[in-house]
């Protein structure tokens, strides 16, 4: 059974373990609230595909090794999971299961659905 992570599309999640850094595969989603937000054309341009670190570079104008070299700053390259706000430039520490990730998110204002409106997005 996967886990099912909701936030907005400028974060990322990456996970640490030994030496390797690796990024969940996130899919863009919209809510109800997303989308009487969001205007006509962003509606049409929005697709299902993949979105990875190689995204990054072009969207925000920070490299993967940039995001990298944040992360290890905060920790010193602790294992486990960290979350990227590519937008303003904040990363965070979240500890090492996803549950910690949600709550992260829940402390940084970011709700995540209930188990029945996140069935409705899939």
């Amino acid at each position: 059974m996967t886990s099912k992570i909701f936030c907005p599309g400028y974060f990322r999640i990456l996970k640490k373990s030994q030496s390797k850094w690796a990024s969940l595969r996130a899919k863009p989603v919209l809510g109800v609230k997303q989308l009487l937000s969001q205007p006509q054309s962003n509606l049409l341009s929005s697709s299902s595909q993949t979105i990875g670190l190689e995204d990054i570079q072009q969207s925000y104008q920070i490299s993967s090794q940039q995001i990298v070299l944040e992360l290890f700053k905060l920790e010193a390259g602790k294992d486990g999971f960290y979350l990227v706000n590519l937008r303003d430039r904040l990363y965070y520490y979240c500890g090492l299961t996803l549950t910690q990730v949600k709550h992260k998110l829940n402390q940084l204002g970011i709700d995540q659905p209930s188990s029945e409106e996140a069935n409705l997005s899939s």
